[in-house]
């Protein structure tokens, strides 16, 4: 496998992982939502944090 091709794969794979978080993320602010109906505040949070990682 040459390099870029390495680094594509390690990309998919990280892009796939975050996908994954999102929905884990959205699944548990239904739940909070559902508790507390103060999902819109954690979604604001969460969407804070989600945008200040560095790819």
């Amino acid at each position: 496998m040459s390099h870029l091709e390495e680094i594509k794969s390690e990309i998919q794979r990280y892009y796939q992982r975050s996908v994954e978080r999102t929905q884990e993320y959205e699944k548990e602010l239904d739940l909070l939502d559902k508790a507390f109906g103060n999902g819109e505040k954690y979604s604001l949070e969460i969407g804070r944090l989600l945008s200040s990682q560095v790819i």
